[in-house]
């Protein structure tokens, strides 16, 4: 994580006022590093610090994730690369949920299938690599990036992607000239977890799309 913040300090990601933390039930997470206002800027992350995808697709982003990763220490996000296949906690891959009733099974089923095809694309694409590694690489991208479909992003965000979801988010995230900025939706006291919306998710999809359920702690 050090090397991260190093990296992000370079790369003009403005964190001072937020702190990662590992809490019981919500895994890693960020915390405000002191009290902050309503509409308060609480992180900015610049484009250039941003992996993404012109085309605002999947598919796409995970390839240039394993371009990026495949550059090594040449990559201009080399630090940004080695922690989301190094440190980053991913979900179950979607087959362990194809036994679950109802919608769940059949969304984890359908995710499972289609999955499996693409990695097997990932690995004719990319000389050398291995399933693993490509199957990392989709599930960091379904797990972590970012989506806004109005302004046509799907990004992946250094610090910004340790925020958590919660319904009652108190703060939202802007896409502007500079890159994205996180504004706090109301105050937020020193030391509160700093969380966004994913969106109006069901329970099945953030257990499926994410790992978690909501009023269950992480696993």
């Amino acid at each position: 994580m050090e090397a991260l913040l190093a990296w992000c300090d370079d790369c003009l990601v403005d964190h001072s006022l937020v702190c990662s933390d590992v809490r019981f039930g919500r895994g890693q997470c960020l915390v405000a590093a002191r009290s902050c206002v309503k509409g308060e800027r609480l992180l900015l992350v610049p484009t250039a610090a941003c992996l993404t995808d012109s085309e605002a697709t999947i598919p796409g982003l995970v390839h240039l994730l394993l371009t990026e990763d495949s550059l090594g220490p040449a990559s201009r996000l080399a630090p940004y690369v080695r922690f989301l296949f190094d440190e980053v906690e991913l979900p179950y891959p979607a087959e362990e949920w194809c036994s679950l009733p109802g919608s769940a099974g059949s969304l984890a089923t359908g995710r499972a299938e289609w999955n499996s095809q693409f990695v097997r694309e990932l690995c004719s694409s990319h000389p050398g690599l291995s399933r693993q590694r490509a199957a990392q690489a989709l599930e960091i991208v379904n797990s972590r990036a970012v989506f806004d479909e109005k302004q046509k992003l799907r990004a992946l965000l250094p610090v910004f992607d340790l925020m958590n979801h919660d319904p009652q988010a108190n703060a939202h995230w802007e896409l502007g000239d500079g890159g994205v900025t996180v504004v706090a939706r109301r105050p937020i006291a020193a030391g509160e977890e700093i969380t966004i919306s994913y969106g109006d998710e069901p329970n099945y999809r953030l257990l499926i799309n994410y790992g978690f359920l909501l009023g269950t702690p992480s696993p």
